[in-house]
């Protein structure tokens, strides 16, 4: 589980692999503390990208192992 902690309440999230494919979509419930399921996803390094409610997006790179 991969735990997004902010002060900004995040609305949306995608998460892509190296490739650029995206993997996984969702959206936040709207704390600020959130989380996403990615015990699907194969070992690799990934891009998370969360949307906020004013349309501003951010990348981080993550590492599943």
């Amino acid at each position: 589980v991969l735990q997004v902690n902010s002060t900004t309440v995040h609305t949306g999230y995608s998460v892509m692999d190296m490739n650029g494919r995206l993997v996984l979509k969702g959206n936040f419930a709207g704390n600020s503390q959130n989380k996403i399921d990615v015990s699907e996803l194969p070992v690799g390094t990934y891009v998370l990208r969360t949307v906020d409610n004013s349309g501003s997006a951010q990348n981080i790179q993550f590492v599943k192992e």
